[in-house]
């Protein structure tokens, strides 16, 4: 039975005797290409798609070219759906989002800027003085004063008057410049005459440019 042809390619006539007890409508074989598994499941060779069939009285499952078809309840599908949808949702979200961070996160880019920038740090006092921060930053505490490279202490905001490789794209060394701004301003307890700091930047974005831009850090509680 397995090995019947799922078509007959032309019709032969053949007598067919029916002996004693035989009755070759209610106990005739399976159609080709039909196998009863177990009682529940149906190997369909020959539907055209895949359905549910119904062989005596009992629902059964269709295979159709050697796929399998499993009938799972319809909310299970609904819900994979859902969970599809919102999973490329929220990436595009993410993306999205990444553009208006400095630091780009969620927005991988697989090579780096080719950008740089320059600063000019001074340290603005409570009567306007305007100090670069390469002259002597007293203390009051009789030593040599703070420096910015040793309070900053990362290379990528150390000696900002040089022209320096933006480190993960112009915005995002800019950010972290304007962090370091306000740590160091938060981080010298000494200096009574600071008011604040600010940086004028001058940078270019691959290559393109200059682009201009002032930085200042908040204003120092020591100094008021």
């Amino acid at each position: 039975m397995l090995g019947d042809a799922g078509q007959v390619a032309d019709a032969v006539a053949v007598p067919v005797g029916e002996g004693a007890g035989v009755d070759l409508v209610e106990d005739r074989g399976l159609p080709p290409g039909l196998v009863v598994q177990q009682g529940v499941g149906v190997h369909v060779g020959n539907l055209a798609r895949p359905g549910w069939a119904t062989l005596f009285g009992v629902e059964v499952e269709a295979e159709v070219r050697g796929v399998e078809w499993v009938r799972r309840p319809r909310w299970r599908a609904v819900l994979v759906r859902v969970f599809f949808v919102v999973v490329l949702v929220a990436q595009a979200l993410l993306i999205l989002r990444s553009y208006d961070d400095a630091h780009n996160f969620f927005g991988f880019q697989p090579f780096n800027e080719s950008s740089t920038w320059r600063a000019d740090i001074v340290r603005v006092t409570v009567d306007g003085e305007r100090i670069p921060i390469d002259e002597p930053w007293p203390t009051g505490a009789g030593d040599d004063g703070y420096d910015w490279d040793d309070l900053v202490g990362w290379r990528v905001v150390q000696h900002p008057e040089r022209t320096k490789h933006a480190y993960s794209g112009l915005d995002a060394s800019l950010d972290f410049l304007d962090e370091s701004l306000d740590w160091v301003a938060d981080n010298t307890p000494l200096d009574r005459e600071t008011l604040y700091l600010e940086a004028d930047v001058t940078g270019h974005r691959n290559t393109r440019g200059p682009e201009h831009r002032i930085l200042r850090s908040d204003d120092r509680e020591e100094a008021r």
